[in-house]
Formats: C-alpha cells, sequence, structure tokens
C-alpha cells in the first residue's frame, strides 16, 4: 500500500505518515537486481555484449515497451515486448516476405514504435495492460484498476449523498411566509 501511495503521490504519502526515501531505495534495488539477472541472461545467450550494442533504438525499444504495456500491470509491458520484439524479426518469422518490405521495416523499425506510441497514447492511455482488464472486468467503460473502480464508486455514492442533504435541506428552508421568524 506504501508502493501504490507513493506512486499515486509523494507528499500525500509522506502527509499520511509514510516514510518514502526507504521504499524508494527498496524499489531502485530491486529494479537494478532485475536489470542485472536480465543483463545476465542476455550476455549468456548473446554470447558477447559490448556499449555499442545498446545504443538509442535499444533504449526508444524499452521506452515503447513500457509505454506500450501501461502502468501497473505486468500483462501488458510482457505483451508489448513480445510484439515489438515480433516486429524486428519478422523478416525471419515469415520469410516469403518481399526484400523491399525487409528493408522498409529495417529503415522505419524506430518510426512504427513511435506511431505505436502515439496509437496507444490517443486510443488506450493507460496501455495493453488496462485494454486487457476492461476485457476481463466484462467490458466496462471505466479503464482502470479496481482500486479506482472502487474510489469511483465511493466518490459517487459521496456526491449522491450530499446532493440528497441539499435537497432535504432546500425543502425544510421553504417554509410558508406565516412561520417564518421575523
Amino acid at each position: 500500500l506504501a508502493m501504490r501511495a507513493l506512486g499515486s503521490n509523494d507528499p500525500g504519502a509522506r502527509a499520511c505518515g509514510v516514510d518514502i526515501e526507504p521504499i524508494k531505495v527498496r524499489a531502485h534495488v530491486f529494479a537494478a537486481v532485475c536489470a542485472g539477472i536480465g543483463g545476465a541472461l542476455y550476455a549468456g545467450i548473446v554470447g558477447y555484449l559490448s556499449p555499442s550494442l545498446f545504443g538509442a533504438s535499444t533504449a526508444i525499444l524499452f521506452l515503447a515497451m513500457a509505454i506500450i504495456g501501461g502502468r501497473n500491470s505486468l500483462v501488458g509491458p510482457v505483451i508489448a515486448s513480445i510484439v515489438l520484439t515480433a516486429i524486428q524479426y519478422l523478416a525471419i518469422l515469415v520469410p516469403d516476405l518481399p526484400d523491399t518490405v525487409r528493408s522498409a521495416l529495417q529503415t522505419l523499425e524506430t518510426d512504427l514504435y513511435a506511431l505505436l506510441i502515439i496509437l496507444l497514447i490517443l486510443f488506450a492511455p493507460k496501455g495493453i495492460g488496462a485494454l486487457f482488464r476492461k476485457r476481463a472486468a466484462g467490458g466496462n467503460d471505466f479503464v482502470g484498476t479496481p482500486s479506482d473502480r472502487r474510489s469511483v464508486g465511493v466518490r459517487e455514492q459521496r456526491a449522491n449523498s450530499r446532493l440528497e442533504n441539499c435537497s432535504d435541506n432546500d425543502t425544510e428552508s421553504q417554509t410558508p411566509e406565516s412561520d417564518a421568524p421575523r
């Protein structure tokens, strides 16, 4: 819960008494451990590592995987990484692909990632993971986490009770003039 509060609002979490510095340190250490394990596995598979392997295009690829996958989801980034990696190896996966299409895909690969990011920001701002949560929840118009839906329901209930209280107060304040104090 503290991590979720911290992800939403640093000052709000701090105001609620959450000590945010140790939580941030733990999150960064966990991310570094995951990156180290991923790097070790990658080095074992490829057999050769060099800084030239990790240029701007690789950074854009990883950023696209995270943005397209969405926040608060594990399934979304996994699906995004599978799809974007498949796009990289489309020439191998589809052997009958014409050479012009292969060369166009290789030259426009980064542009394709940018186009996918723009389309997802326009049509699914919370990413692919939110679309899957929406489908699993029965296709509601609301795209978000279950806690978001609960908080919206609580806000609607509070607003409705305020409206009812206002309407009750209005009917009480409309007393006949003869009964009203002067």
